[in-house]
């Protein structure tokens, strides 16, 4: 049983529990889940600390979420949010590098196989009669 805080209630405490709420989602494998739990998170952050070292770690963990759902621009784009925090450790910077990179890879990976696939389309209609 998750053991999220009451409605309505914010804070560091809130946000962390909710944090680790997240982290069970994602080790269940319910990866969207576990993002919308870290997004949750976000938003009970105080807002002076909406782009500290706490907000780092759960963009961070947002975007290893959504990694692993396949949500690719997502994940650059909570990559990027968190590399502009204030107090983004080096072990959770080489973790940011590391999750943009896969992203990127796999960006490059559609793209490649949709360029292929035009090929493909455009190769067939030149073999056909108008």
């Amino acid at each position: 049983m998750d053991n999220l805080p009451a409605a309505g209630v914010h804070g560091r405490a809130a946000a962390e529990q909710t944090r680790l709420v997240g982290n069970r989602r994602f080790k269940a494998k319910k990866y969207d889940e576990a993002a919308g739990m870290y997004s949750q998170a976000l938003t009970m952050l105080p807002e002076l600390e909406r782009c500290g070292e706490d907000a780092s770690v759960l963009l961070g963990n947002r975007a290893a979420a959504r990694l692993a759902a396949r949500r690719y621009e997502e994940c650059l784009q909570d990559c990027q949010l968190a590399a502009a925090c204030t107090g983004v450790t080096p072990d959770l910077q080489s973790k940011l590098e590391a999750r943009k990179a896969k992203a990127m890879a796999k960006l490059q990976e559609f793209s490649q196989l949709s360029q292929e696939a035009k090929a493909a389309v455009t190769e067939r209609s030149w073999g056909q009669a108008i």
